[in-house]
């Protein structure tokens, strides 16, 4: 989607001469090819030369429009995350049952690192260093989404808040390790993980009364 929408600013672009482009359509154009930029070589290994070379642009204006490399890979980083987030969001709100809900959100989950598999590698796993705050704030977010749906469920209504956070945080990260395992496995369908991720939770025989 976001080499799409690149394709349609850059369409856009083509029409104005060069230093007469609309300021918000250039951040546009130098958000989306970072984000590009990012996931094939990483933080890294990116460089704010190489962005000017793709967006034919010079580096102070990217420097003048979205600040440093650190800021962007930030906006990046944030946007991707909310996007992930909202995607989840409304998968659980569209379905009914505890059950339903956790596998509709989990298929969004695996649908969204299927859709952006170099991106998600380069923002959420690799290069965390420097950023291990803000990744933090995004996987507190995911749990507590996971917290609030397992709450709303009758499943769990005599369990303590304690335990469904710990379960919370549990499932957030068993979601981040299948999906880095599923790079050896690509021929598993996001559909099957969901449900693997949903018996964890959800076998037959587990207690809900912690």
């Amino acid at each position: 989607m976001s080499r799409e929408n690149l394709k349609n600013i850059e369409k856009q672009i083509s029409v104005y001469k060069h230093g007469k482009v609309p300021k918000e359509l250039r951040i546009a154009q130098i958000v989306l090819t970072a984000r590009t930029m990012f996931a094939q070589n990483g933080y890294t290994n990116s460089s704010m030369d190489e962005l000017a070379k793709r967006v034919r642009v010079s580096k102070p204006v990217i420097y003048e429009l979205v600040g440093s490399k650190d800021n962007l890979f930030k906006m990046i980083l944030t946007e991707a995350g909310q996007e992930l987030q909202d995607r989840i969001q409304n998968a659980v709100d569209e379905a009914s049952t505890l059950e339903s809900k956790l596998k509709a959100g989990g298929l969004a989950f695996f649908n969204f690192v299927k859709e952006h598999r170099q991106l998600w590698l380069a923002l959420f796993v690799n290069d965390q260093g420097l950023f291990s705050k803000d990744i933090a704030l995004i996987r507190k977010e995911q749990s507590d989404l996971v917290s609030n749906l397992i709450v709303s469920s009758n499943a769990f209504e005599n369990s303590s808040l304690t335990y469904i956070s710990g379960i919370a945080h549990a499932l957030n990260g068993a979601y981040e390790a299948l999906a880095i395992w599923w790079f050896d496995h690509p021929e598993i369908e996001p559909e099957t993980l969901a449900n693997w991720i949903t018996e964890l939770l959800l076998p037959t025989d587990l207690p809900l009364n912690r």
